[in-house]
């Protein structure tokens, strides 16, 4: 089991490449971070707050986003494989080459697959 950081406001944090798997992030405030590259498979980010955070080439395999606010987050070759995003936001959010392999996007704002 990761680490626990519930409840952090960690706004326009810096983390590039991070080894952050298996964290619990749930309802953390991470608008405006830059976490290209970052390793989040199987964290818990229920709730977080990630408004335009830059997310390219992020590894989110089996991550909870559940109604996790993604608006304007750029995920850019993310691999979300395995993730469930139930009611999360993606208005706005770039998925340009993101691995959706049995990722759950059911109730999802502001996304059409």
């Amino acid at each position: 089991m990761g680490s626990n950081l519930e409840d952090a406001c960690l706004e326009d944090c810096w983390m590039l490449g991070a080894e952050m798997n298996g964290v619990n992030l749930k309802n953390t405030w991470l608008k405006g971070s830059t976490m290209s590259g970052v390793n989040l498979s199987s964290a818990d980010l229920t709730g977080a707050s990630l408004m335009n955070a830059q997310m390219n080439n992020a590894n989110l395999v089996g991550s909870i986003l559940v109604e996790a606010n993604l608006s304007g987050a750029d995920l850019t070759g993310a691999d979300l494989t395995g993730a469930d995003l139930t009611g999360a936001d993606l208005s706005g959010a770039d998925l340009t080459d993101a691995i959706l392999i049995q990722t759950k996007l059911e109730k999802v704002i502001g996304y059409a697959n």
